[in-house]
């Protein structure tokens, strides 16, 4: 098990929805970096193609802050296999959080 000790980036609040609590702490971890780049919330929704009232889908972001210069790695709840598997599974998806660290 490794320590890892980020660079304090200060508190990014969840917005009022408080269902952007994806987006604040990708803020967090994008304000370690020394370049200064942080996308804002909607520069992120538009990434995430994020529709109002839902949660985030995490997985549209990793490529985008990979591209930062990111190491990333996702680890999941979320069972894919049953996603492809269940017609009713993007009712499933769009209700869940899922969960993923950098």
């Amino acid at each position: 098990m490794h320590d890892i000790r980020l660079p304090d980036p200060g508190f990014v609040p969840n917005a009022p929805d408080r269902m952007s609590c994806l987006l604040a702490c990708m803020q967090m971890v994008m304000k370690t970096k020394s370049d200064g780049v942080v996308l804002s919330f909607d520069e992120m929704n538009k990434i995430l193609r994020r529709k109002e009232g839902l949660y985030s889908w995490d997985y549209a972001l990793t490529e985008t802050v990979s591209r930062m210069g990111f190491q990333v790695q996702a680890f999941s709840t979320f069972s894919t296999k049953r996603f492809l598997a269940e017609k009713e599974a993007h009712q499933f998806a769009e209700k869940l959080p899922i969960l993923s660290f950098l």
